[in-house]
């Protein structure tokens, strides 16, 4: 499970252990520097199919333990 996300505070609180039990990668991005370039060489490669859905779902972090699993 990735679940990248951007909080727009300065801090935020989060269950490590909760999260490095479940190997969830958790991946904060600021700014998209240099992402577009390899974004096209994936999608004309083929390696990103551009028809499948790229999420299943969105959940708020707060409610990340309940929706976890469903």
């Amino acid at each position: 499970m990735a679940a990248p996300f951007s909080s727009g505070n300065d801090t935020v609180e989060l269950p490590v252990s909760w999260i490095q039990n479940r190997e969830i990668w958790l991946s904060g991005v600021f700014q998209y520097t240099n992402t577009w370039p390899l974004g096209i060489k994936l999608v004309e490669s083929g390696a990103v199919d551009l028809d499948v859905p790229a999420q299943s779902g969105r959940t708020p972090l707060r409610r990340g333990r309940s929706s976890y699993g469903r």
